[in-house]
């Protein structure tokens, strides 16, 4: 069970529905968990889109950083 209740995917509040529509764009139009919970705080989530479009425009391919995260959920445990 979560910690913190994550927002309605269907029903998002209003202040969040344009930084979910960013944070669609790297996950293939989804909203993942880590999304909706973080649309609890729309500035955590504000933060963490922000994040990683800046790390979208580093040096590693997309390629290769995707590998990275799917290796680190795979360290850290997540089951997705």
């Amino acid at each position: 069970m979560p910690r913190i209740e994550p927002i309605d995917a269907s029903n998002p509040p209003e202040e969040v529905v344009p930084l979910l529509e960013q944070a669609k764009q790297v996950t293939g139009g989804k909203i993942v968990n880590l999304h909706r919970e973080l649309a609890v705080s729309p500035m955590a989530l504000q933060a963490y889109v922000g994040l990683n479009d800046a790390l979208a425009e580093g040096a590693l391919p997309p390629e290769l950083q995707e590998e990275i995260a799917i290796a680190v959920a795979d360290a850290n445990g997540c089951n997705y």
